[in-house]
């Protein structure tokens, strides 16, 4: 995901609409979803979150240490996103939500101590990598491409090796983020490069067998994701699919998939994808979704609701992506210059993961993770620092766990 915002305010006002926790009942999938279901969270702005001094709290208002709290709650994975040197973007709007290896070391060795696993995802870039944005990290702009090809292997051991001797071996590696389009297409100054691992080309293929060598040849037992956006898409997922024809070895599809995202299509077309994938006898998983709580804000500078608006470009588009969900019982419904809608609320978030599990296990996918559940407002004095994503954590505002954490349960 990127440093883009997204959310709903400003056309959603007027939706205003109260429902009880009764109004959602039992989960009728739960009792046959296997222990070893993925029920995860990205949790990579933990670190830098708690050096600030916030404290999370339990739905109760018991002071936990966040990892603790998932765990509590069902989770039974992480996924951490690593830069390779943040530090070289710092002048970026995009450097906020900053994870080294380092800094998944320390979080991934707590992870392992309450028995999760963990998904690593490796984004080859100093920043942000999403299909628009493949920037090489700034050390490796004038590499040719035999040097590329090492690099992003010997990189790839490193941070293999980083976590290893932590005692935090990841389960999962994710190679590249969003990769559609491919990886390291642009230098660090986001401009055209001569060597650049388009997909399905030769340098991708190249690059990405580097790294998946170097990590196996560290951890055998370490599978390999390639993460595609539009995950509901499937002549795009099926493009995809020809394109890392090359890759010699990879276990998983991760998909992201938002439902306020006009390209993503819905639900029921999401889990035709995940049976798509899993048809070709690769396993599924949706390695990014989310769902506003609520329509305020924490800070100023990061009205996710406005911004929504913004990038989803007017109110009707708005409106359409949520009538995807609307024939999904259970959810409150308010309206919208007479259209019907879904408002964000705490059990609104806590009804859609619910759906996303089923519809994930009821077409034979492997599981989800839900991303920025830990990334709450913490800083109103460094805008760069703070969250755009605070309306859709697993945390309210004053960092209490919110009901959809009882959706990891299995």
């Amino acid at each position: 995901m990127s440093g883009k915002t997204f959310a709903l305010k400003s056309i959603l006002a007027a939706a205003a609409i109260t429902v009880s926790a009764t109004a959602f009942g039992k989960d009728p999938v739960s009792s046959i979803i296997p222990g070893t279901f993925i029920r995860g969270a990205d949790v990579s702005c933990l670190y830098d979150i708690e050096q600030k001094g916030i404290v999370f709290k339990d739905i109760d208002g018991t002071e936990k240490d966040m990892l603790t709290i998932l765990r509590d709650h069902g989770a039974n994975w992480i996924r951490l996103r690593v830069w390779v040197n943040p530090e070289a973007s710092q002048g970026s709007v995009y450097n906020h939500g900053m994870c080294t290896i380092e800094k998944a070391a320390a979080i991934g060795k707590r992870a392992k101590e309450l028995d999760m696993k963990i998904l690593l995802a490796l984004h080859y870039s100093d920043t942000w990598a999403t299909p628009e944005y493949q920037r090489k990290p700034a050390a490796w702009d004038k590499f040719i491409r035999e040097r590329l090809i090492t690099e992003i292997g010997r990189y790839s051991r490193e941070c293999m090796v980083t976590m290893k001797n932590a005692g935090a071996t990841p389960d999962m590696v994710q190679i590249g983020n969003e990769i559609n389009n491919g990886i390291l297409l642009k230098d660090s100054k986001n401009q055209p490069t001569k060597i650049n691992g388009k997909i399905g080309s030769d340098n991708f293929a190249d690059l990405v067998n580097s790294a998946i060598s170097e990590i196996k040849g560290c951890a055998p037992e370490t599978e390999i994701m390639l993460h595609f956006s539009k995950g509901g898409d499937k002549e795009t997922i099926s493009m995809c699919l020809e394109g890392i024809k090359k890759i010699n070895d990879y276990d998983c599809i991760g998909l992201s998939w938002y439902p306020f995202y006009r390209n993503n299509k819905t639900m029921k077309e999401l889990g035709n994808v995940i049976r798509f994938i899993t048809s070709k006898g690769k396993k599924c998983v949706i390695a990014e979704t989310s769902f506003p709580w609520t329509c305020d804000d924490n800070e100023e500078n990061h009205d996710n609701v406005r911004n929504a608006v913004w990038y989803l470009g007017d109110d009707s588009s708005m409106l359409q992506v949520y009538d995807n969900l609307i024939e999904v019982p259970g959810f409150a419904y308010g309206s919208h210059q007479g259209k019907k809608i879904i408002k964000p609320s705490k059990f609104n978030q806590q009804k859609f993961m619910e759906e996303i599990k089923k519809t994930v296990h009821q077409n034979g996918g492997s599981g989800f993770f839900y991303w920025g559940g830990e990334w709450i407002f913490t800083d109103s004095q460094d805008w760069k620092q703070g969250s755009t994503w605070e309306n859709q954590a697993l945390f309210d505002l004053n960092h209490n766990a919110l009901p959809v954490l009882d959706s990891f349960k299995n």
